[in-house]
């Protein structure tokens, strides 16, 4: 707003920050603030439990699937006008306008067309269905498809130990045959080639007596420690194996990327036309950049020079 009024600027400056400060007061501008505020800061939530070295595959699940369900609901007429809502307040404390423009910001584009069955203009939007078409329904859309496409693998791995996730109420969760095919189907996970790492029969007979000896409700640490302070990790090998690979599964579903590579901190690495010696050695030193900050590089400099000299110096 300075900018815009200050006559020290020219006057390209001046309408540029005008046209900049009626878009940062539009309505519009403001129902998208919230909108990325309330996805934001429910995912940064999550994003902060789901770091903790604590927490097992069970506990993650529940939470994905809670901001998942929190963006489903958000999605919907209901959610939109909480947004308006938001906004509307957001701009009485501003002093700015508390409904959508009018008019639109941009001009719309023409299309040309290929056909002439096809239509001259698009459908005029009001300023509410070109916010909730445009904007609101594609960003929900997006996280909500992103959210299925990052966790799919940890859903599929949550699937096949979700039996075990309260395992003093098998008996009344499941029934025998459906408990029978979630510890084979279990075995056919955790098998390679002709290595499994539970077998599936001795598992479902395992399970049959446990559930009686476990406190109602035993979360699978518990069980997992009530195992292994009982001195009962022979009398379930299976269950105990089956525990700490669930208690083990990471969270993390970060792929590698180049970015965790220190080769990329030393460019066109194959192309360089450097020796393969010196080359290797600028790579160690790129890597090993923290302790190349401790050592005084001043003191080794002088102590090659003098290796190197041709003069002896007395």
């Amino acid at each position: 707003m300075k900018a815009s009024e200050d006559e020290k600027f020219d006057a390209f400056c001046r309408d540029t920050a005008e046209v900049l400060l009626n878009r940062l007061q539009s309505f519009t501008f403001l129902c998208c603030v919230v909108t990325w505020h309330e996805i934001l800061h429910k995912i940064n939530m999550v994003s902060k439990l789901l770091q903790n070295v604590t927490i097992d595959l069970q506990s993650s699940m529940d939470l994905i699937k809670s901001v998942k369900t929190f963006l489903e609901r958000m999605r919907s007429e209901e959610g939109l006008n909480n947004v308006i809502t938001d906004a509307k307040e957001l701009a009485k404390k501003i002093d700015a306008a508390a409904d959508f423009e009018k008019e639109p910001l941009s001009r719309s584009r023409k299309v040309k067309r290929q056909f002439s069955y096809e239509s001259k203009d698009e459908a005029v939007l009001s300023g509410k269905e070109s916010f909730k078409v445009n904007f609101f329904f594609v960003v929900l859309d997006t996280a909500i498809s992103s959210l299925k496409e990052r966790f799919e693998l940890m859903d599929n791995h949550s699937e096949s130990f979700k039996f075990l996730y309260d395992i003093s109420s098998l008996g009344k969760s499941l029934k025998e045959t459906e408990l029978k095919i979630a510890c084979q189907h279990l075995q056919t996970v955790l098998t390679d080639g002709e290595d499994h790492d539970v077998n599936g029969d001795d598992l479902y007979d395992e399970l049959q007596i446990l559930p009686n000896m476990l406190p109602p409700g035993s979360p699978p640490a518990e069980a997992l420690s009530f195992i292994t302070k009982r001195g009962f990790v022979h009398a379930f090998p299976n269950v105990y194996i089956a525990l700490r690979i669930l208690l083990t599964l990471p969270v993390s579903v970060a792929s590698g990327e180049r970015s965790f590579s220190k080769l990329k901190l030393i460019k066109t690495y194959l192309r360089s036309t450097v020796s393969q010696e010196r080359l290797s050695g600028l790579a160690t030193l790129a890597i090993e950049n923290d302790l190349l900050q401790e050592i005084e590089t001043d003191v080794l400099v002088c102590e090659f020079s003098k290796l190197k000299a041709r003069k002896i110096s007395f």
